[in-house]
């Protein structure tokens, strides 16, 4: 199961996504990443702190329209990602909370160019995660995220979910100004 996103400022770069729940092998998709190995090319996000796919794919956007402009703070669209749906500024500590951790609960993103295939991506992600895939959508992520976590990180006392994720993107979007 799979996503497939679009912008229309950025039709030319559709946005991969997948959830999975239950992931046994973090540790080895984490070993693969630092190894920079090109098969684990992904966005692997900590699915504790998502609460709606709008949070998402707002920062997704913002990832696309800071590398249309050449403004990425870090090295990759990947970690990008990782960076503007966190609210820490220093990158390492956006991957540490926000990347691939123990969580049993895992998004992962890729921003897709002209040449990609969706079913070949989602094949070959199936070989890499060791987890069951899972419709992803704001319910989904409602179900497996810890909201008290998430109140706690941004230091945000709403309890009401729709405000909370409302409070969440602005966050995003106003991350660097």
């Amino acid at each position: 199961m799979f996503e497939i996103f679009t912008f229309p400022q950025f039709p030319q770069n559709p946005v991969f996504a997948a959830y999975f729940i239950n992931v046994s092998n973090q540790k080895h998709i984490r070993d693969r990443l630092l190894a920079a190995d090109p098969a684990y090319n992904y966005a692997f996000v900590n699915g504790d702190y998502l609460l709606t796919l709008e949070q998402v794919l707002s920062a997704v956007y913002k990832t696309l329209l800071d590398d249309s402009f050449d403004r990425k703070k870090s090295k990759s669209v990947n970690t990008e990602i990782i960076y503007n749906l966190s609210p820490l500024k220093n990158i390492l500590e956006c991957l540490k909370t926000f990347g691939i951790t123990d969580s049993p609960q895992l998004l992962v993103i890729k921003i897709l160019n002209k040449d990609d295939d969706p079913e070949t991506i989602y094949s070959q992600l199936q070989q890499l995660v060791e987890g069951t895939p899972t419709q992803l959508s704001d319910q989904t992520l409602q179900t497996y995220a810890d909201a008290a976590r998430v109140r706690k990180l941004f230091k945000i006392q709403e309890s009401d979910l729709a405000r909370l994720s409302r409070t969440l993107i602005a966050n995003t979007q106003l991350k660097t100004l």
